[in-house]
């Protein structure tokens, strides 16, 4: 297996909603264009040309690092209860282990180098995302990869089940926040889909501090994803059956909210999960703390985003 450079990227993503562990089956492997940049105390001749080449594909430097391409067919394999997974082509084999804090993000263990690390992030079982950062000889570099599915099949899990389960968030549902953002969902006209409330689309935290946020995940076509799809979507997706594959996150539409003076100030936010690039924003203001003012604040901001918010869906790609 070639060591293709590839970390995640940045991404605004709840880790509830991927549900990880990700398919075993046949992916595969894309790495994209190199971004590097000049370590500060680099003293090599000319480093900061030839980070420009590189980044430009300018002349022979350009020429060294390829263009997007295919990397080949890649077998994952995912074990320990979704814990870890192996991908190997051919005779290599290179272990991924799931991160204690993150259960999207699985992280290479040994890619020959202390200088970068190596992770993917796990979208809907079915599709990982990522890149290798790192830096050699002065200069830090950044390539983008990502994996996806060709032929899938359930993972062993058996006896898993309720070992990677949490119930801490269980409450934050019953927040203002959360409701206020699922009865704008309402005052907008959004139905939920079959099997689903307004509620299930919802995430929220808060802090002590008294800001509190609430955020709705937007899909490819920008209808509003679930917090979690359905019970049996890792059976389903991993089959490839008729429902197809998951829609993965691809905006997160966030609403903060902070208390001042018995008011509460609304921001929407459209951020690009990729990127982590706010896309734009507006505010406005809420008469109270109760859900209900809550509610109108959002849905008003809602209503000035540029942004297509379309309806809310069961999770998969249609």
């Amino acid at each position: 297996m070639k060591c293709v450079p590839f970390l995640a990227l940045t991404i605004f993503a709840n880790p509830a909603f991927a549900q990880a562990p990700p398919c075993d089956g046949t992916y595969e492997l894309f790495s994209g264009k190199i971004t590097t940049d000049v370590m500060p105390g680099n003293t090599l001749p000319d480093a900061e040309r030839i980070a420009r080449a590189f980044n430009n594909r300018e002349g022979l430097a350009g020429q060294v690092i390829r263009k997007p391409q295919s990397e080949g067919l890649h077998e994952v394999k995912v074990s320990q209860c979704g814990r870890q997974f192996v991908l190997s082509q051919n005779d290599k084999n290179m272990l991924f282990l799931q991160s204690a804090t993150d259960e999207t993000l699985y992280v290479a263990q040994d890619i020959g180098t202390q200088k970068a690390e190596l992770t993917f992030r796990v979208y809907g079982h079915a599709s990982m995302i990522g890149r290798m950062a790192g830096e050699v000889q002065g200069f830090s570099f950044d390539y983008p990869a990502a994996m996806e599915p060709r032929a899938l099949a359930m993972p062993d899990m058996e006896g898993c089940q309720g070992e990677n389960l949490s119930d801490s968030d269980s409450d934050m549902t019953k927040s203002a926040a959360a409701q206020g953002l699922a009865m704008a969902l309402a005052d907008q006209g959004k139905t939920a889909a079959q099997g689903y409330t307004l509620s299930d689309y919802v995430m929220t935290s808060a802090k002590d501090s008294g800001r509190e946020s609430s955020w709705l995940h937007l899909g490819e076509t920008g209808r509003i994803l679930p917090v979690k799809p359905g019970e049996d979507s890792l059976e389903r997706v991993c089959a490839l059956g008729e429902t197809g594959l998951l829609n993965p996150p691809r905006v997160r539409l966030n609403f903060k909210q902070r208390e001042v003076d018995g008011e509460i100030y609304v921001f929407a936010q459209v951020i690009d999960i990729e990127t982590g690039i706010i896309r734009e924003q507006r505010e406005t203001v809420a008469a109270s703390t109760s859900a209900t003012d809550r509610a109108e604040a959002m849905s008003a901001a809602m209503a000035q985003l540029d942004t297509p918010v379309g309806a809310p869906s069961g999770g998969y790609s249609q």
